[in-house]
């Protein structure tokens, strides 16, 4: 569709191209996911545009005119393809991974609030889907757990050795008890008696110390697919999003390198069927 007026000593000539099943010729993710971007769950591209002349448009002019808009579009794509939303998403570029409690598989304030944009995201633009990778970071999260799990040890300990210390006293009581009545007994008859002491009577409570937390490469990874599966379940069952548009890549091994990962889940943006 085309319209063309004067104006101002201009030719102002505004429209829609409309583009059908549009694909790149060679394999190019990143094309292809900017061609989702721009396209509709038909397909389709509407590309508008709005240019000025002083003179009328001729034909060649206009294929250039029209390629040149779809130029700069293509050219915001490889800047973010996030640009090219329809929407504002541009709050998306630069959070490109999902936060994470340290040691924890519940997602930070500012996590649920990244992954609820990426949902509205998908829910926009039919021909996008995600792929959910990492999970881990062995130094953030191998800490936070081996604190969260020690201060449990902690707890354990404390209600086992408060269960220790009363039976111990109960059994101390008691046989402070039996040996007063047995004195008494004795003491018309001026009995002197002989009698061992048992060990565990004389021997001062001991209290149980905390075995040893240690946090596992395995438990780390259990951590990074339960972040995973979180985020999997969050979009399939609370967003209504189709199982196939999600992937996931979990790791089978930790990173040696975990200062350059992120505290989460890493999201990634895909186009569906390239």
């Amino acid at each position: 569709a085309l319209d063309c007026t004067w104006q101002n000593r201009q030719y102002i000539s505004s429209g829609k191209l409309v583009l059908t099943d549009l694909k790149p010729v060679a394999a190019s993710p990143d094309l292809a996911l900017s061609l989702a971007l721009l396209s509709d769950s038909n397909g389709t591209i509407d590309l508008p545009f709005n240019f000025s002349r002083t003179a009328p448009v001729a034909k060649t002019d206009l294929v250039e005119e029209l390629f040149t808009t779809l130029q700069r579009q293509l050219l915001k794509g490889s800047v973010s393809p996030l640009l090219l939303a329809s929407g504002d998403f541009t709050d998306l570029i630069g959070n490109e991974f999902i936060e994470f409690r340290p040691g924890e598989f519940i997602f930070t304030d500012n996590g649920q609030k990244i992954l609820s944009r990426y949902a509205a995201l998908l829910l926009a633009h039919p021909n996008v889907g995600l792929v959910l990778s990492g999970g881990v970071n062995k130094d953030i999260d191998g800490q936070a757990m081996k604190k969260n799990l020690a201060a449990v040890e902690q707890l354990r300990v404390d209600k086992e050795n408060e269960e220790l210390f009363k039976k111990w006293q109960e059994q101390r009581a008691l046989y402070l008890k039996k040996l007063d009545e047995r004195q008494k007994n004795d003491e018309p008859n001026e009995t002197i008696f002989e009698q061992d002491i048992p060990a565990e009577i004389l021997t001062e409570f001991k209290p149980l110390q905390p075995v040893p937390v240690v946090v596992g490469e395995a438990m780390l990874l259990e951590l990074a697919h339960k972040r995973i599966d979180n985020i999997y379940q969050y979009l399939t069952t609370q967003q209504a999003i189709q199982a196939e548009r999600i992937s996931t890549v979990s790791p089978d091994s930790l990173s040696d390198k975990p200062a350059k990962l992120p505290n989460g889940v890493a999201i990634a943006l895909t186009a569906l069927n390239q």
